[in-house]
C-alpha cells in the first residue's frame, strides 16, 4: 500500500516538472513539433530580412514615394482580367476574414481561430496572392509584410502583428476594389511613408527583442 502511494507521487512530482519545464504549453508530436519549429525559424528569417528596410531620410516624403499605376492598369490586359478579379475578390474575402478575427481579440478565442482550418487557407491564400505575377515592388513588398505578419501572428500570438496585418489587408481592400472606407494609411504602394514605416519599425523591434530570439 505504502509503495503505492509511494508510486503516485513519484509520479506526481515529476509531471509537475515536467510541465514547470515546457512552461504550460501544448505536448505535441514529434511531427507538430517539427513543423512549428520550422515555422518559428522561418519567421524569424523572413522578419530578419524585413529588419533593414533602405530608407534615404534626407530625401522628403513626396520625393520617396512615387505615382503607382492603379490596380486596374497593372492587370489591364484583356488576358489577365479574369485573372485581376479573382485576386480582387480575394482580397476582399481575406479582410472580412480577418474582421471575424480581430473582433475577438478583446477574450482569448482569437486564439482557437488561429488553429482553424480557415486560417490555414487564408495564409495559402496570401502566400499564392502575388506569387510569380509582375507587380510594382512597393506592392510585393506589402505582401511580403502580410505573409511575415501573419506568421508572427500564429506562432507567437501577437496581437499587435494581427492589427497590422488587418490594416494591410484593409488598405489593400480599400485601394483595388475601389471601396470608400478611410484606409489607414499603411501600405507601401498606396500608403504613406510615415504610416508604412510604423510597421517596419515594430518589425525592427520585434527582431531585435529577447522574447523573438
Amino acid at each position: 500500500m505504502f509503495r503505492g502511494k509511494k508510486r503516485l507521487y513519484i509520479g506526481l512530482a515529476f509531471i509537475v516538472i515536467l510541465v514547470a519545464l515546457i512552461g504550460f504549453r501544448e505536448i505535441r508530436t514529434p511531427e507538430q513539433g517539427m513543423m512549428a519549429a520550422e515555422m518559428e525559424r522561418e519567421t524569424k528569417e523572413a522578419v530578419a530580412v524585413q529588419e533593414d528596410p533602405v530608407v534615404n531620410d534626407g530625401l522628403s516624403e513626396q520625393a520617396v514615394e512615387r505615382e503607382l499605376p492603379d490596380f486596374e492598369e497593372i492587370f489591364a490586359e484583356e488576358s489577365l482580367s479574369e485573372l485581376r478579379e479573382k485576386m480582387k475578390a480575394r482580397i476582399g474575402e481575406q479582410r472580412t476574414y480577418l474582421e471575424t478575427i480581430v473582433q475577438q481579440t478583446d477574450s482569448d478565442h482569437w486564439l482557437e481561430l488561429l488553429e482553424t482550418s480557415e486560417w490555414r487557407l487564408f495564409q495559402r491564400s496570401v502566400n499564392e496572392l502575388f506569387y510569380r505575377k509582375q507587380v510594382p515592388f512597393e506592392l510585393m513588398n506589402d505582401m511580403e509584410k502580410i505573409v511575415v505578419l501573419s506568421r508572427i501572428t500564429y506562432v507567437f500570438q501577437e496581437k499587435t502583428a494581427l492589427t497590422y496585418l488587418y490594416q494591410l489587408v484593409h488598405d489593400l481592400d480599400v485601394h483595388v476594389n475601389r471601396l470608400t472606407d478611410p484606409p489607414y494609411g499603411v501600405t507601401e504602394a498606396y500608403g504613406s511613408k510615415q504610416k508604412y514605416m510604423e510597421i517596419d519599425q515594430y518589425l525592427q523591434v520585434l527582431a531585435r527583442s529577447d522574447s523573438f530570439g
